[in-house]
């Protein structure tokens, strides 16, 4: 008797205890979700610097030295069978080629980044005269990099991301032609409304 009526009282704390047991899916308001950063004049702000911090950490390596290796401008030390094939180029490069993937995709993945804070900043009223053209600028910067890359490494590419995948590839002359656009739309946006920073002396 003692015997079931330790193991009733078992079975009622372990259920007292799981009924009662902290939820481990705590949201962490320091990580909105994805799509609540382009809304925010923070997280536009914050793409638009993850831009520059993006590309000099992945698309760079990408975008001069996998090309490099092709053109015999660097030399490939690595037995690497990606290497390996980016010397031979010509029929021998694979477009399975992991090094050209990493190109191509570090390059479409810059190009949404850039394509957020264009398509989001302006709507956002705490965000407005030089900062605005500011952050509009360097995301028109980063595009017009991302679509030369695109143009140098590929005979055709697209010159917008679609999250479904159903983009419409141009040949290089017309990436190219929407870099130099995104560029003079660079300058445009900066010349006419500077980003001018307050210098109180002392």
């Amino acid at each position: 008797m003692k015997k079931i009526f330790n193991y009733k009282l078992f079975l009622f704390a372990a259920l007292a205890m799981s009924l009662n047991s902290c939820k481990m899916d705590v949201p962490n308001i320091n990580q909105p979700s994805g799509s609540a950063v382009p809304t925010t004049r923070e997280g536009i702000i914050a793409i638009s610097a993850g831009l520059q911090m993006y590309y000099s950490t992945n698309g760079i390596a990408a975008t001069y030295f996998y090309p490099a290796v092709t053109a015999r401008e660097l030399k490939g030390v690595a037995t690497f069978t990606n290497t390996l094939e980016l010397e031979a180029g010509g029929t021998e490069l694979p477009t399975a080629n992991g090094n050209i993937l990493t190109l191509w995709s570090s390059m479409q993945k810059l190009l949404g980044m850039s394509e957020s804070v264009l398509n989001n900043a302006s709507s956002i009223s705490t965000l407005t005269g030089g900062t605005l053209s500011g952050t509009l600028a360097n995301a028109h910067l980063y595009r017009a990099i991302a679509l030369g890359a695109l143009a140098t490494s590929f005979e055709k590419a697209n010159t917008q991301t679609q999250k479904d995948g159903k983009v419409a590839f141009v040949d290089r002359q017309a990436v190219l032609a929407e870099a130099i656009k995104s560029l003079n739309t660079a300058i445009a946006l900066v010349q006419q409304t500077p980003y001018h920073r307050n210098l109180h002396r002392r």
